[in-house]
């Protein structure tokens, strides 16, 4: 877990009916585990504010677990996902039937997240019905001034994936494809 990672339980937004579970201040993060995800939920939302990478185009992944983190989900063609990326005036979709992971950001080498300040990386990740006997689902609705080929565009990332199993998922897994990610913070919501 994350340099500095704390709990907060039962905690209110104030109006949406969710539940505060964790904040994670990230700090030369590679993999942000969430574990403990309960049934008793319908769904769980991840923020994510000012986030940075330690290298420029690294990727953002997601990962499950059935159980709680001890291992992740990681077979050739255990995940399915798809993403609509608005790049400086240009569409990209980047997609796989058949995936080791959820692609969050992209998979084009040398598209990805930011290392310069102020160039971060906001939004949400959604987990849909993780505890039940269903394809956990996750969507993703993100901002950032994406790093290209040595330039900077705003991008936006509509996209979402599926663990492709019928199985209650009780842990997901956040993570770069290399290095880490330097600096930010993520929220984890629950919502029932």
């Amino acid at each position: 877990m994350a340099n500095s990672a704390f709990s907060v339980a039962g905690s209110s937004s104030g109006g949406g009916g969710g539940e505060l579970i964790e904040v994670v201040n990230l700090a030369s993060d590679a993999q942000i585990p969430f574990t403990d995800l309960s049934a008793l939920f319908k769904k769980y939302e991840i923020r994510l504010y000012n986030v940075l990478s330690t290298a420029q185009g690294n990727n953002l992944y997601a990962r499950t677990s059935t159980n709680n983190g001890v291992s992740y989900d990681s077979g050739a063609s255990d995940y399915a996902y798809g993403n609509l990326i608005g790049l400086g005036g240009s569409q990209y979709n980047p997609h796989s039937n058949a995936s080791n992971t959820i692609s969050l950001t992209a998979t084009e080498t040398g598209y990805g997240l930011s290392q310069t300040a102020g160039e971060t990386l906001q939004g949400s990740i959604w987990i849909w019905n993780p505890g039940g006997i269903s394809f956990c689902q996750i969507s993703t609705l993100l901002t950032m001034p994406a790093y290209f080929g040595g330039s900077t565009f705003m991008s936006n990332i509509n996209g979402g994936g599926y663990r492709k199993s019928l199985a209650a998922v009780d842990a997901v897994e956040i993570y770069v494809n290399s290095g880490a990610l330097a600096s930010g913070t993520m929220e984890l919501w629950a919502y029932e």
